[in-house]
């Protein structure tokens, strides 16, 4: 995560020409909506299913004069390393997720303040790490970021996909991440659950574990629209833990979430089914799209967009 901040940081600063103004953002959030989501996420203002978007922010490159509703070139280039997000430049090793499709409205928060001299959150412990005379404009994505990482990643890294003690104790894991996450990008939630997967779906790897599904132990829901824990355009009101309870204690296998999205007064706006990675809500074209209800746990891919 401390590499993933650096490399955005990076990316909106590296020239004056880089930066992308909060006026800028929404258009480029609408654009996403549009390709990924059409008519109803640019209604809602969030993707439903965001596995199958796929999307150039080349398309809003300026055709003429530079204006709120299009970017410049130098700014295609660092929405394209935000959703890249850091990579070995000698190996191609990714180093941490880039930004999700669908949070560009909240770019503002990775860098608020574009003045010259700005420096990078964890500057402090770069510089304890790599040296006093560290300096994030010459990072090193090879060398400084393998040094970097050696230094912390036995305090503060949580990528092992051995989860053996937790499945044979009978405990469960049930995990949520917001798409719409500038912080800790959900990006970094699949990879691990795609790590687990890769340990306990299928081949037993040689050793004499169960090849049941992963399901039984450890569910992870990614809820569309919110940010970092809570916000965002999506309903982010959830109850995970009532579900871990029925889950532990009745053995009720979460099927999905209801998140709810409230108005000023407490009033409910929306709700939407969360539903178990990779499934997605899929609005069935009956009922209110503001109903739970009206949704089911379908394969990414098949939304209806009008």
């Amino acid at each position: 995560m401390h590499l993933s901040i650096l490399w955005n940081f990076a990316a909106l600063q590296r020239t004056p020409d880089a930066y992308i103004p909060q006026s800028k953002l929404s258009a480029l959030h609408n654009a996403v909506l549009a390709a990924c989501g059409g008519d109803r996420a640019l209604r809602q203002g969030f993707l439903d299913d965001l596995q199958t978007c796929r999307f150039d922010p080349a398309t809003l490159l300026c055709a003429g004069a530079d204006g709120d509703n299009c970017l410049t070139g130098p700014q295609v280039e660092t929405a394209r390393s935000l959703y890249a997000g850091p990579t070995n430049p000698r190996t191609h090793e990714i180093l941490y997720s880039g930004m999700a499709a669908g949070s560009e409205y909240a770019w503002d928060k990775v860098d608020p303040d574009p003045a010259p001299g700005n420096q990078p959150p964890f500057a402090p412990i770069f510089k304890w790490v790599l040296g006093p005379r560290w300096d994030w404009r010459v990072f090193d994505w090879d060398r400084q970021a393998s040094q970097y990482e050696a230094a912390l990643k036995d305090h503060v890294n949580a990528t092992n996909p051995n989860l053996d003690g937790l499945r044979r104790s009978g405990h469960k894991l049930l995990v949520y991440h917001g798409w719409a996450d500038w912080l800790v990008v959900p990006g970094e939630a699949i990879r691990y659950y795609d790590a687990v997967a890769a340990r306990y779906n299928g081949s037993d790897n040689g050793n004499r574990r169960s090849k049941a599904s992963m399901g039984e132990f450890y569910r992870l829901f990614m809820v569309p629209g919110i940010e970092h824990c809570a916000g965002g355009a999506g309903p982010d009101d959830i109850d995970p833990l009532s579900a871990m309870v029925d889950w532990v204690e009745h053995g009720i296998v979460p099927a999905s979430l209801v998140a709810t999205k409230r108005g000023p007064n407490g009033e409910i706006v929306m709700q939407r089914p969360v539903c178990p990675y990779p499934q997605v809500a899929a609005y069935t074209g009956v009922g209110s799209e503001a109903d739970a209800s009206s949704y089911s746990c379908a394969t990414s891919g098949n939304l209806r967009t009008r």
